[in-house]
This record gives structure tokens, sequence and C-alpha cells, in this order.
């Protein structure tokens, strides 16, 4: 059967993901996902273990009440600002198909992360891309905003991405920034912060600050990088009383499962095992950078998180960690720094990073 010219045109644009799946890489060293590691809470655990048939069978509360009051304490904001979902992924998916008409535009800054882009592109919009340069170690600049804030206006864009920290880079934007280019923009302001809470930055950094006072405000979370949750699936979006309200309008009943919904309550009641579990993780990715930095012909971005860029500076590095069963992410396709090298690293343990350091001697 025929598809609609909108699935043609995305067909004909697509690019495949730097996440491989499939068995192919079953005892490889997986540093490619993005997730740290995490170990579970002792109470998370136990309810895990007291599971039954009947848990399986249970139909999920579709407005997902316990979960939005467990987050709305966690980060600090009411309840009516939280709207949940299956995965942050999905309200990246579901947004451009409420705030956008087919031929609309919307804004990303190059490199970030690539759905972005797909989820605009399958609602038959068009990307304007912008982009940070390898030469500034990816700094979102001031003469940058301005630039966001100019194709806006200038061309009645519908969103702009922003992802803080970003993904790929590690690099972050500034609370006053993200706050200009909303202020100054007609624009659905969409900011990632997937990375935020295992980062360097403080809380009073994030955009969540915003949405009291700017309409235009969305912000994204997710239990997937934070808790390296990711086979839970629950993403949340934090933002006006309106904005929530129209996403729980068009969002799919039922999406998120009645267990996840209870282990994201459980994890997310927890702030003293995050914070700990966090600064260590913190700790790890300083040991790994210095550990790094040491080894000759290896260029690495300074991140504010937990995963960062890397290179060779004559080799192609995910060839040579992949011929040592080491599979990092390939970037040298993306966007913004298409031939250039770059792998992205996500810090875990110690022996795993151990491992990491050994193979990068060996090159």
């Amino acid at each position: 059967m025929k598809v609609s010219r909108i699935a043609q045109n995305w067909e004909k644009s697509k690019k495949n993901t730097y996440v491989l799946g499939g068995n192919s890489f079953d005892g490889f060293l997986r540093l490619d996902i993005g997730e740290p590691w995490f170990p579970l809470t002792s109470n998370l655990e136990q309810m895990l273990k007291n599971l039954s048939v009947d848990d399986l069978k249970k139909r999920p509360d579709i407005h997902c009440l316990k979960l939005r009051n467990a987050a709305s304490r966690f980060w600090g904001v009411p309840s009516e600002n939280v709207a949940v979902a299956n995965g942050s992924d999905q309200f990246i998916w579901l947004l451009p198909r409420l705030f956008m008409n087919p031929g609309d535009s919307a804004i990303v800054i190059n490199p970030t992360f690539f759905l972005f882009s797909e989820s605009v592109k399958r609602a038959g919009g068009k990307i304007l891309s912008l982009v940070t340069s390898s030469n500034s170690d990816f700094i979102v600049t001031d003469q940058l905003v301005s630039d966001i804030i100019s194709l806006s206006n200038d061309n009645s864009a519908r969103i702009i991405w922003l992802c803080n920290p970003n993904n790929p880079t590690g690099k972050s934007v500034s609370l006053e920034k993200v706050r200009r280019i909303a202020k100054n923009s007609k624009a659905l302001v969409v900011v990632d912060e997937a990375f935020f809470d295992i980062s360097d930055l403080p809380s009073t950094e994030s955009a969540k600050t915003l949405i009291k006072n700017h309409e235009n405000i969305l912000v994204l979370k997710t239990l997937s990088k934070t808790f390296g949750l990711s086979n839970v699936r629950v993403g949340f979006a934090l933002a006006s009383k309106e904005l929530i309200h129209t996403l729980d309008d068009w969002r799919l009943p039922f999406e998120v499962s009645s267990i996840s919904q209870e282990v994201g309550s459980v994890i997310l009641s927890n702030t003293f095992h995050w914070e700990k579990i966090k600064q260590a993780m913190l700790k790890e990715r300083e040991w790994l950078i210095n550990k790094i930095r040491a080894i000759e012909d290896i260029e690495l971005v300074p991140t504010t998180t937990t995963i960062f860029l890397m290179r060779h500076k004559n080799k192609n590095l995910f060839n040579m960690l992949l011929n040592q069963k080491i599979l990092a992410a390939d970037f040298n396709n993306c966007e913004g720094i298409e031939n250039l090298g770059f792998v992205r690293i996500s810090v875990q343990n110690r022996a795993n990073n151990e491992k990491l350091i050994n193979a990068l001697n060996r090159i």
C-alpha cells in the first residue's frame, strides 16, 4: 500500500540511528547507549521482587497521578505543570504533530539529538539548522542565540529545540540564554533536559524555573538517562498548565504501564540515593577523562554530564574500539560534525571504564 507524501519524503531523507540494535553485539562492552550505570535502591529492588501475575493484569492509571505527584516533588513544580508519557521520546514525537502544520518550520542546533529533526520531518515540517563549532568546543554563544531568535522570527518557526546538556556534546546552555530565546520568539521552546539531573549543573539552571512566567517553554525529563532505567519507558514534560492540559488531551491513553508508574514513583521518592549516585558518577567521569587525556593522539571534548565526544587524531576510533569488542556511538555521520571522526562515550563503572582505557592504550 502506498504511503503518504509526508512518509515518502521522510524515507528519502532518513538517516540510520547511531545506536545499533540486534544480537550482533552480544558480548561487547556497550558504551554507545548514553545511559549511566546506576544501582537500584533497596526499596525498588524489593518492589520488583514482589511483582505478581496480578500486577501484569492491572490496568494503568490513565492520569498517572501517583507518578505525577512524585515528579512534582522531585523537580519542585506543581503537579498541574507535569505530564507523563511513555518516555520523553513520546513527547518529542507528539509536539510537532500538535503545534506544526505541514510545511511549518522548526529550529535545531546541530550536532544534537537526532529525534528532534526526525519528529519534525515525519510530521511534514521543515528543519532550519544552525550549528555549534568543534573549534569552540560546541559552545552556544551569544551570537548563536541572536541567530536563533532572528531565524525563528524571520521564518515564523513553530518550535525551537534545545538540549541541555546537549547530546552528544555534553555542553550546557545557560538559563539566561534560554530565557532570552523564549522572551524574544513566539515559537515553542522545547528544552530537553534528559542529562540535566546527572550533570554538574545546579537545579537553579534548569529551564523548569521559567515555566511559571513563560508559556512557550516546555521542559523534558526522563528516567532513562538520570536513573539508567531506559526499559521502564517513563518521560515527563514540565510546562504551563495550559500546555500540560493540551498534552494530556492528545497523548495515548494507558501508554505508561502500572509497573512503570510504580517504578517511577519509587525511584523519584529517594532523592538521597539519586544525589549520592550522581556525585559518584561525576567523580568517576573525572577519573575517566583524566586517564583519557593522558593518552597520546586522543582528543576529548569537555563535558558537563556523563557523555562526551572524543576522537583519534589519525585513526578511525570507532573501528579501532569495535575491533576490541567495545561499541561506542559513531557520530561520523551526525549533522554538524560529519566526517570529523567523533564517537560518543558513556561513563560506566570503574571496571568497564578501565577496559576502555586499556583498549585506547593499545591503539
